[in-house]
């Protein structure tokens, strides 16, 4: 990526706190960019453990609409990521050393059948009631 990719890429960002409908073309530059499947912007209400709203690539609107209806209270990785402030990164290995991931229902029910293997997540937002990794 060239120094101008990168800064257009960054430039896409901030202009997505002025325009959240941005975020899904954003997304999937950013996927693209680190040769990822998928990508994910997702607020999470840290007190009631339920989505409160995403921005995706490359996971369809209907896998999401199931995980906030069935999986977004019990994901360990939105539990984990809770504890964590803004600029933490991690992944599933740093996060689920004793493979609690894969034992979870939200991985085997949700994430496996969509082909997702691993996660590089970073908190990006934190407040007492939201968190947005």
């Amino acid at each position: 990526m060239t120094h101008e990719e990168l800064s257009d890429l960054i430039g896409r960002v901030y202009e997505c706190a002025l325009d959240p409908e941005l975020w899904p073309d954003t997304i999937r530059r950013v996927a693209d960019a680190v040769e990822a499947q998928a990508g994910l912007v997702m607020v999470h209400d840290l007190l009631d453990h339920a989505s409160v709203r995403s921005f995706q690539s490359g996971v369809p609107a209907l896998a999401m609409a199931l995980y906030a209806r069935r999986y977004a209270g019990e994901n360990p990785i939105a539990r984990f990521a809770a504890t964590r402030t803004e600029g933490d990164v991690d992944t599933l290995a740093s996060m689920f050393p004793d493979g609690a991931w894969e034992r979870s229902k939200t991985y085997r029910e949700w994430a496996r059948p969509l082909g997702i293997k691993d996660i590089l997540g970073m908190a990006v937002l934190r407040s007492e009631r939201r968190g947005v990794w």
